[in-house]
């Protein structure tokens, strides 16, 4: 019988943890709450690593850094550390990807970079500063791009 190279086995796994912490309750209880959200994380992970199916790297990073916020505590200076996370989950996903196949797509920079900046400095700073500052950098890009002299 030829083995298939698919993720079925990881939406299985996830589903055989969901079903034994239902049954088993008390003897599965470390699987119950944010853990569980942490070794989902982890069975995506692995299926990443194992069939490199980059649609199973969004889900794993994400969810292992939600999962983290729970388990460590807030630095002083954050103004909301899950969004923090949740854009370094983005990042990680960026970065994860680029060490393991050696290149990457470059979208999770983007939502990445406001939840790391919008986690760190509060959304009040970063609607008055720092997206009006990022939309005339982009501004000025687009246009030194579109500017081209005539001959």
């Amino acid at each position: 019988m030829e083995r298939r190279t698919g993720t079925h086995w990881i939406f299985g796994l996830i589903l055989i943890l969901v079903g034994a912490s239902m049954v088993f309750g008390e003897l599965f209880s470390w699987i119950r709450g944010i853990s569980f959200i942490l070794i989902v994380g982890a069975v995506f992970l692995v299926g990443y690593i194992r069939n490199r199916s980059y649609g199973l790297l969004i889900p794993a990073c994400l969810l292992i850094a939600i999962g983290i916020t729970h388990y460590i505590s807030y630095p002083a200076g954050f103004d909301n550390f899950g969004q923090f996370m949740l854009g370094i989950g983005f990042v990680a996903i960026y970065g994860i990807d680029v060490l393991v196949r050696g290149k990457s797509h470059w979208w999770p920079i983007i939502p990445g970079a406001i939840l790391l900046i919008s986690g760190y400095f509060g959304s009040d700073q970063v609607m008055t500063i720092v997206l009006p500052v990022a939309l005339i950098l982009v501004g000025i890009s687009m246009v030194v791009r579109g500017w081209h002299p005539r001959d």
